[in-house]
């Protein structure tokens, strides 16, 4: 999984490898940086595998938005830009 700069994505490690026929899924946290803006980020996943001989990459790219707190004097959901 990879994510913007200054983001974290735990845990930070490969799944591993597969036998012919075997299936895998995996879970991660991602966590923007404390310091960061609100606006949308891409995160990115990729598998690399071998089939037929023959060396594949696949990836899957997600967008999402990211928002400000809400100031904790008025609770409510965060406060996310147009």
């Amino acid at each position: 999984m990879a994510a913007p700069k200054g983001w974290t994505v735990s845990p930070a490690r490969a799944v591993g490898g597969l036998e012919p026929g075997e299936r895998a899924s995996a879970e991660f946290t991602v966590t923007p940086p404390a310091d960061g803006q609100p606006g949308e980020a891409v995160l990115t996943g990729t598998a690399r595998y071998r089939a037929a001989g023959e060396d594949h990459v696949a990836a899957q790219r997600a967008a999402l938005r990211t928002c400000r707190p809400r100031p904790r004097a008025r609770p409510g959901p965060a406060i996310c830009p147009g």
